[in-house]
């Protein structure tokens, strides 16, 4: 195996109780889509027609424990996202709809269920998830939502 890429803005944060960076991973229109848990940031690393690297930019922050990602649609650049509080006692269990212009909003929280959210997957208009389960009582399960295309295309928030 060869390194593809190695930057300080996929490095985990070696003071965290889990020193996690790099974590989710999705290829999308022509790009790598990353985020790091640690640093709680959205990357988008273009590829090139060689197959090498263009410049990370990121695309969000501000996202502690920020786990795997999926896209609203094939097309869109508007981004699902888990964050994993309970896995470092570190934030919020959520999952967040992010915005190509960086900002996000919360579309599901603890308050509906999520325990340890840490993957999405979009299909049709259903949002799945998998949760841990890692606060007592410990019910690791598969969950999911009906998406409203509508409500989250018409704004952003944060």
């Amino acid at each position: 195996m060869t390194p593809w890429l190695t930057d300080a803005a996929l490095a985990p944060v070696p003071t965290e109780a889990l020193p996690i960076g790099a974590n989710g991973l999705r290829f999308h229109n022509g790009a790598l889509w990353v985020s790091n848990f640690n640093k709680g940031t959205l990357l988008r690393v273009p590829v090139t027609t060689t197959g090498a690297p263009g410049p990370i930019r990121q695309v969000a922050g501000s996202l502690p424990n920020i786990d795997d990602l999926s896209f609203l649609t094939p097309r869109s650049d508007v981004v699902f996202a888990a964050q994993n509080g309970s896995s470092s006692n570190n934030g919020t269990d959520r999952v967040v709809v992010i915005y190509p212009n960086g900002t996000y909003k919360p579309v599901l929280t603890s308050a509906d269920g999520l325990a340890s959210p840490s993957a999405t997957a979009v299909r049709g208009n259903r949002l799945y998830i998998t949760d841990g389960g890692v606060p007592v009582p410990h019910e690791p399960k598969l969950q999911t939502s009906r998406i409203n295309f509508p409500a989250l295309l018409a704004g952003t928030a944060h």
